[in-house]
């Protein structure tokens, strides 16, 4: 009892002692505080740039937001001057900063942050001071992101309507990224992006604009990626994609224009040639708004568009005028619209389709020739419709098809026929629909007999005919009529059983090895699974210790760089794969 009596007594001798000299040597900085732990902190602020956070207040010359202009800067806490990136709060002067005894600077003049390659500003205001970015001496700096604090609905950001430059135009000699998101934006001033000369990505999605000015775009030579998605734009037009038509700095704007997001707006009809002057556009996202008519050649000038998304609207049908032009197009995504069916010919002007998705519309029927000019069509997405029937005509001229959804709709009946001249087709999804599950498996399976495929005729793909022989063929028992076919073969003719197929050659071979050796072949498989599963999942680990959690904007902006080049080159760098940047989910 003693023992452990005295053992308190010298524990709460030891905390008093520690609690008072700790309280003696806060007292003793005087009013510098702790600095150490001010406003400025160290942390991860860009992918690519290690940077500080701080406080800043912002003097302006009047109350008015309309007219705010940044006319000294004071950052709370010590940024150094080497400082590669900043996350500055952005305030107004008289509102409270928390007194944590940090050192206030002040910069009267333009501060030297020589090295400053990424800055985020998180505005507290509803207006951006004019002239800011020259007071912080943004002149380096490639990536500027500009946040609001609270994410608040009714937020409304305005930028300075009567500067004599634009409000970015002091970081116009190297910035590549912009990010204007989720800002509550209504109007831009028309020289909002004046001097951008090297500006690669723009992002102002998520705002509330419905008409931009005439010219906006023009210094924009060498954007590569525009995002105005989740805004209110209810025609093209009013964006004024052509330019205003005079001189510009270093050529046409938006001539080298490669993606375009205009998705979540309240489109409601594309006229023709609504996207000229945008020879360079290879990726363009018209999906969630409410399209019902597309005119003839609305994309007649995108010769080098790649991936059309035209999903999520209200289109009814679609006809070849709608695609006049997209010679080179190889995705096409018309998902979840109102069609009712497939006319002859719909597609025949996208020569290059490869991908072509229709899934979560109304389609009862598909008319002959509907795929007539797909020869290079490998995907075909027709899942979630109203198809009640297939047969040889349904998916006549696809050749080199390998992958087919049919998947919950309503079909009861589907001849073999109908696959069987699908030469190249490697997986067939029939789930969800009306057949029994016996003959949805087959057919799943690609196995027909030679009785329930008839006389298949494959000649549009360049196939010899596929017929059944009723002597058998030389050689051949009569019982052979009924033997199994696994599709057509890779020269394209449907004979029966005259060339052993790769499944029939495996069953042969497993049927030669003992259960044994089966067994050990299934383990030694397992365990090299096994052994790859773990290898990705230590090199996934590895990754995301060396990297900092963004959100997808920042990895997009981060995908696209800027490297000083000689006049006249392209100085953006943009993912040209078929499949494209925009990350679109199809389950």
């Amino acid at each position: 009892m003693c023992r452990s009596t005295v053992h308190l007594a010298a524990r709460g001798a030891l905390l008093r002692l520690v609690v008072a000299v700790l309280v003696a040597g806060i007292s003793g900085n005087g009013s510098r505080g702790s600095a150490n732990v001010a406003s400025c902190r160290h942390r991860m602020v860009f992918e690519i740039y290690n940077g500080y956070a701080c406080d800043v207040i912002v003097t302006s010359t009047s109350d008015d937001d309309d007219e705010a202009a940044a006319m000294a800067v004071n950052v709370v806490g010590e940024v150094p001057s080497n400082a590669s990136a900043l996350r500055l709060t952005l305030r107004r002067a008289g509102v409270d900063i928390a007194d944590n005894g940090s050192h206030t600077s002040t910069y009267s003049s333009t501060p030297h942050f020589s090295r400053l390659r990424g800055l985020e500003i998180v505005s507290e205001t509803e207006s951006f001071p004019a002239g800011l970015l020259s007071k912080l001496g943004a002149a380096t700096v490639r990536q500027l992101s500009l946040l609001q604090s609270t994410y608040r609905n009714d937020f409304r950001l305005r930028l300075p309507p009567t500067s004599i430059e634009g409000p970015f135009a002091a970081s116009g000699g190297s910035l590549s990224t912009l990010q204007l998101s989720d800002l509550g934006i209504e109007q831009l001033p028309a020289n909002t992006f004046d001097e951008l000369t090297t500006l690669c990505v723009l992002f102002l999605n998520n705002n509330r604009l419905s008409a931009l000015p005439a010219g906006l775009f023009d210094d924009l030579c060498n954007l590569s990626s525009l995002w105005l998605g989740r805004n209110d734009f209810v025609d093209v037009e009013d964006i004024f994609l052509t330019g205003s038509g005079r001189q510009q700095r270093c050529g046409p704007g938006l001539a080298r224009l490669q993606s375009l997001d205009l998705h979540g707006n309240q489109l409601q009809r594309l006229r023709s040639d609504a996207f000229r002057s945008l020879p360079s556009v290879v990726e363009l996202n018209l999906s969630e708004n409410n399209l019902s008519v597309i005119d003839a050649g609305a994309f007649a000038s995108l010769a080098e568009l790649r991936t059309l998304y035209i999903d999520s609207n209200r289109l009814t049908a679609v006809s070849s005028a709608m695609f006049q032009g997209l010679t080179s197009l190889t995705t096409l995504d018309v998902d979840h619209n109102r069609l009712f069916d497939i006319s002859s010919g719909a597609f025949q002007h996208l020569a290059a389709l490869r991908a072509l998705r229709l899934k979560g519309n109304e389609i009862r029927s598909v008319s002959a020739d509907a795929w007539a000019g797909l020869e290079q069509l490998t995907k075909l997405e027709l899942s979630s419709n109203r198809l009640t029937a297939v047969n040889r005509s349904t998916f006549s001229g696809l050749c080199v098809l390998t992958k087919l959804d049919l998947a919950d709709n309503e079909v009861s009946v589907a001849r073999a026929d109908a696959f069987v001249c699908l030469t190249m087709l490697e997986r067939l999804d029939l789930s969800g629909n009306s057949l029994p599950d016996a003959e949805r498996r087959r057919l799943e399976q690609r196995q027909w007999s030679s009785n329930d495929v008839g006389p298949a005729m494959c000649d549009e793909c360049g196939n010899e005919s596929a017929t059944t022989d009723p002597s058998g063929g030389s050689g051949s028992s009569s019982s052979s009529s009924s033997s199994l076919i696994t599709g057509c073969g890779q020269s394209g003719a449907c004979d029966r059983g005259t060339t052993p197929s790769p499944r029939s050659s495996l069953s042969s071979v497993a049927a030669r090895l003992s259960s044994g050796q089966l067994l050990v072949m299934a383990l030694a498989i397992s365990a090299f699974v096994c052994v790859l599963f773990l290898t990705l999942a230590v090199a996934l680990y590895l990754l995301r210790r060396r990297r900092s959690a963004l959100d997808f904007q920042e990895r997009i902006a981060a995908s696209s760089s800027y490297t000083p080049q000689s006049a006249g080159s392209t100085i953006c760098t943009f993912d040209n794969s078929a499949d494209g940047m925009y990350v679109k989910y199809h389950i």
